[in-house]
């Protein structure tokens, strides 16, 4: 899988993304997260030029901080994922009550 391409991010920045801090990264990483809805940690790994370990702990901060879930080794939109997460236990407790 390719990762996802933000014109954003890359092009004239690319080499600077390197060298971005863990908060100037994280920063970025939720910005894309949230205008995408999810990413996987290889694609953040692949548009940052760093290690999916380093993403891996990025994602785990911006958890820490409720801007961010972290699933499966990809980042979804907490908001998003709440009110999937909601909608997903009222579709099982209605299967649940039909049987």
């Amino acid at each position: 899988m390719e990762a996802a391409r933000d014109p954003s991010v890359e092009g004239a920045d690319g080499p600077r993304l390197r060298r971005l801090s863990p908060e100037g990264r994280q920063a970025r990483i939720s910005d894309l997260v949230l205008d995408t809805g999810s990413m996987s940690a290889q694609e953040l790994s692949e548009v940052f030029g760093v290690s999916v370990m380093t993403i891996h702990r990025d994602l785990d901060e911006l958890q820490r901080q409720g801007v961010l879930r972290k699933a499966r080794g990809a980042a979804t939109d907490a908001e998003t994922r709440t009110c999937r997460g909601a909608f997903d236990t009222e579709m099982i407790a209605a299967v649940h009550h039909q049987k």
